[in-house]
């Protein structure tokens, strides 16, 4: 599965940032509670009220600090962004909202000298996601925005450098490359011009080529890593994702919105993904393709 890209919490964000999020979830919540007394806070006088609605603020607040900046430090391999996915996001963000939910229990428990009931522990796990959708969609709003923004200029940077009128081709270009398989029953051997990208598929790989203008594909048992290895000597195949080869001779045009930049091929519809960590490094290889 797919790495999820539009993060509420969002992974590459430094500690300090991750910290304001915190703060700023925490300060929503009170004024929330403060402003429109739900879920009878209310209390008749508005001191009383100002001090549970900073309480449950307060609480947000630490939770969202545990779960954003301390359990990330101690488990730093769990939150790599480039094995992140939908169901790791929705994990967290559930244990998020547990975690929070299960402050406000306990503080209403003391708070209030409630008996503790099954209904009463569902009734705050609604009432804490209902009150954080507001914040939590309007920060994956803005988030969307940002990545916008971010991805179209890297990807205008690396659409610079591409001149298709203009392709240095290589001395090797017209040359065949063989691919070999683990099994070595699978070899395949093709022209690099014809090569258009290779991803990986588990523990196969998938080969998209041009034949005769068509687009054909071939499976082999291999990983990326090991064909990343064998054709590390033709420098217009180059590793843009953690998922693909690409051959840089046919790529024509890039373009970049929230989901990332893709680069645009010659002869197929396929759009390929790219690290935003080699956005500087591709350009400049497309640059001397």
């Amino acid at each position: 599965m797919r790495k999820i890209l539009l993060q509420p919490f969002p992974l590459s964000e430094s500690y300090s940032a991750r910290f304001r999020t915190a703060v700023y979830f925490g300060i929503f919540v009170s004024l929330f509670l403060l402003i429109f007394r739900p879920f009878g806070i209310e209390t008749g006088k508005f001191s009383s009220t100002l001090l549970v609605a900073c309480y449950y603020g307060l609480i947000c607040f630490s939770t969202l600090v545990i779960c954003l900046v301390g359990i990330r430090a101690l488990f730093p391999s769990w939150f790599v962004e480039a094995r992140w996915t939908v169901w790791k996001e929705i994990l967290f963000d559930s244990f998020c909202v547990i975690l929070v939910a299960s402050g406000n229990i306990v503080f209403s428990l003391y708070h209030y000298h409630a008996t503790l009931r099954i209904s009463y522990i569902l009734n705050f796990l609604w009432i804490t996601f209902t009150v954080g959708f507001l914040p939590l969609s309007i920060m994956i709003l803005l988030r969307q925005m940002k990545l916008t923004r971010s991805y179209t200029k890297d990807a205008e940077g690396i659409e610079s450098s591409i001149n298709v009128e203009s392709i240095q081709k290589e001395t090797y270009s017209h040359q065949k490359i063989e691919i070999i398989s683990s099994n070595e029953k699978e070899n395949f051997s093709l022209y690099i011009d014809d090569l258009l990208f290779i991803e990986s598929a588990d523990n196969y790989v998938k080969i998209i080529y041009l034949d005769k203008g068509s687009i054909q594909q071939k499976v082999i048992r291999n990983s990326l890593r090991n064909l990343e290895e064998q054709l590390s000597k033709y420098s217009a195949i180059y590793r843009c994702h953690r998922t693909y080869l690409v051959n840089l001779q046919k790529v024509i045009h890039a373009s970049g919105n929230a989901q990332g930049i893709k680069l645009h091929l010659e002869g197929t519809n396929e759009l390929i993904p790219v690290s935003r960590s080699l956005t500087q490094e591709i350009k400049q290889k497309i640059a001397v393709r």
